[in-house]
Order: C-alpha cells, then structure tokens, then sequence
C-alpha cells in the first residue's frame, strides 16, 4: 500500500508515481478546472465540496458555501471498500490546503478499507503531519462504516491537542463576529504556529513497507540546526530516566522505557549517529485483518488476508545500530526491543536537540539519578496498549 495526502499544488509531482486510485476534493467553483489525475490512476474519484465543520454548518454566514453531504462520504466509503479485495495499490488523496478535506478523506478510506480507525488515522498523519481533519465527514463516515463515533472523536481529540501545543484556538470552535472563507481560519491558525508546523514533511509516495522515511536535514558539518557543542545525553536503565544536558546544565529530564532481558538495551558510551524524522522498523511490525492485529515480523503471517505493516519509530535518534530513542508508550517495565520510548513531545525535544555525533552514556544507574531524577516524577502509560499487541489497537500516543 501506497498513501499520498497533499495539497492541490503539489499533484505534478506525483504525475509518475505508483498511484493506481485518485481522490479529487475541489472547491465547487472550481469545477471547471479540475486537476490532472497521475498517470497510472485507473479508478478515481472527485468530490465537490467546501472545507465545512459541522460548527460552521449551523452558521448563517457559511450558508453560501456547500458543505459535505452523507452522499459525498458514501462515495469515498464505497471506494474504499473497493480495495478490500486488492493485494497492492497506491491511494492519492488531495484538496486545496492539503490539511482538513484530505485528510479526513483518507481517513475515511482506509477505514473503510479494513484498517481498524486507529491505524487508519495513524497511517494518515505519518502521510501528513499537518492534518487538521474535517469532523464533519469523520461524523458522517462513522455513521456509514457503523464505527460508533470513533473516528470524529479522535479527530476533536487530535485538533484539541494540535492547536494546544500552538497555543491557539481551534477557528471552528471559537469563531470571529466576522464571516471567515471556509478554510480561511486554518491558514490564519497555520500563520501563528511554529515553523515545524508550517513546514510540511512526512511520507509522501513512499510504499508503507519501504522502511525509513526522509532523513532529518542537518548542516554539513553534521548539526541540526542550532544544537549546543556541550550537549549530551545520559540514559539510566534502571530508573527509566533520559537526562539530557548542556555541559551541566539540564535541558530535560524524560521518563523512557527500555529492553526487554531477551533483547537488551547496550550499554556504553556512544554518539548519536542517525536521525530520521519518520522512520519505520526495518524487521518488526505488525499484522492486520479487519479488526485483528498480531505482532511479528515480516516473515511470521498469521494467517490468510493479513496485511504487514512496519512499525513507525517516529523522532528515531539511533545511538547503535539497530537501537535508538523513539516515540512510544512508556511503560515502567522492560517491554522495548532493545530501543528507548519516549513521549512524543520528549521524543520531539530531543529530535530538535541533539546531531550527529552528540555523546549518548547509557548505563545502569546514572549520577543524575539521585537529583534530577528524583525531583522529576514519571508520567507513564499504563491506560495505553503495548504497540503492536494481539488484538489491540494502536494507543493514543501514536495519533496524539
């Protein structure tokens, strides 16, 4: 399988790829000039409508615009059911921005494709990281696909988060005394956000099993951007504790969890040698059919009808080959693979911090342990699912 989410401008780039199914979302007045389909796009879809929440609906202001309909879904419900049946193919979906129509279209999709909701909302914001979906269609597509509101509450849910950490209002919900052009609030919202957000990255027409995604882009002599010379990461083992520091100063104090005993985290002295901002274990991820998920690796299939998907190991800083800190649930337990979990926001913090070369200690107990480490309580996961595990669902942690 094959994911694009983007915006109406970036299509030519595409023109090529191994698309075999389109989904055109365009404004109405738009309907004239509608964009090319890739050129190996032999079943495609367009669709209609403005960027309408249900908020907005209600709202005499937006009365002029069109707004999605239970039919418009139904198509994309029906369309995705259509690759239920079909071992390989790549799904290009687009609208204006890019953000809202898009992404919860392919959300909608995949769902009705046969991934359970989470993994289909994880899989669409690894394609795009800027999602903001539209609840309405989410609404509408739970009713369909008779998934009792999970996708829309995930959705609120995320967007809540997302213009938390901007530290902004969602527009939807807290709408100006003026009529705003659907959309419009977004890109005023996007305009406030940091740069991270308005810079758009992820997988674009990557195959899901192809393993790692873009590397992280450093200068040439191997920083990220801004990162101290002094910085350095201390990892305790025993208390489940990342410190990093500036010379001695500390920058963050992580909760993490570690290797299991069968496939220990190595200890030693070390340095950061790789940076990938959406990576995917290369050997380990985990099988799904309809709503069942098995964990394993690429040559262990349960059974017939699973698909494999490769683990995301998102803000992956590897220390030792095969071995790095990544985003995950954290566990006050050995669970890991070898790797360290960290929370997203943790994991981000350090991303943004360390380079290639930045000294990586991980040991048993660490000197730090006795001071930051106790001024410093863990927040842990334990309402969260180990990820992948039999029967389970993908956690918060992976679409939060």
């Amino acid at each position: 399988m094959r994911l694009v989410v983007c915006p109406r401008d970036e299509l030519p780039q595409f023109h090529d790829a191994a698309i075999t199914h389109f989904v055109s979302l365009i404004d109405p007045e738009d309907w004239r000039s509608p964009p090319s389909s890739p050129a190996k796009a032999l079943h495609r879809v367009q669709l209609l409508f403005h960027d309408l929440d249900d908020i907005e609906v209600e709202l005499p202001d937006y009365a002029r615009y069109l707004a999605p309909t239970d039919e418009d879904i139904r198509v994309l419900v029906d369309f995705g059911k259509s690759l239920r049946s079909l071992e390989d193919w790549g799904l290009l979906v687009h609208c204006e921005a890019g953000i809202s129509r898009c992404s919860a279209a392919a959300i909608t999709l995949l769902a009705a494709a046969g991934y359970p909701p989470q993994i289909a909302f994880g899989l669409v914001r690894r394609a795009c990281s800027e999602m903001l979906p539209n609840r309405r269609i989410l609404r509408i597509a739970d009713d369909l696909l008779g998934l009792g509101g999970r996708l829309h509450r995930m959705a609120d849910n995320y967007r809540r988060k997302a213009f938390l950490r901007a530290g902004v209002e969602d527009p939807t919900n807290v709408l100006a005394g003026k009529s705003l052009r659907p959309g419009a609030g977004f890109h005023k919202i996007l305009g406030k956000m940091s740069h991270s957000w308005r810079t758009r990255f992820g997988t674009r027409a990557g195959d899901s099993r192809g393993g790692r995604g873009p590397a992280s882009q450093e200068s040439p002599d191997g920083s990220s951007g801004g990162s101290s010379m002094n910085v350095r990461v201390k990892i305790s083992l025993h208390h489940g504790m990342v410190y990093v520091l500036d010379g001695d100063a500390p920058l963050f104090v992580m909760p993490t969890t570690n290797g299991n005993p069968n496939r220990p985290t190595p200890l030693g002295s070390f340095q950061v040698i790789e940076k990938i901002e959406h990576y995917c274990a290369n050997t380990f991820g985990f099988w799904t059919k309809e709503n069942s998920i098995v964990s394993g690796d690429s040559t262990q299939c349960p059974g017939p009808g699973y698909r494999y998907n490769e683990f995301p190991l998102d803000y992956w800083v590897s220390f030792y080959p095969r071995y790095g800190l990544h985003v995950g649930a954290v566990w006050d337990t050995s669970l890991d693979h070898g790797c360290l979990r960290l929370h997203e926001k943790a994991a981000r913090d350090l991303y943004a911090t360390v380079r290639t070369g930045t000294p990586v200690s991980v040991a048993e107990t660490q000197p730090e342990d006795l001071t930051l480490g106790r001024r410093h309580p863990k927040h842990l996961d334990f309402s969260e699912d180990d990820l992948p595990g039999p029967s389970s669902a993908l956690g918060s942690h992976w679409v939060s």
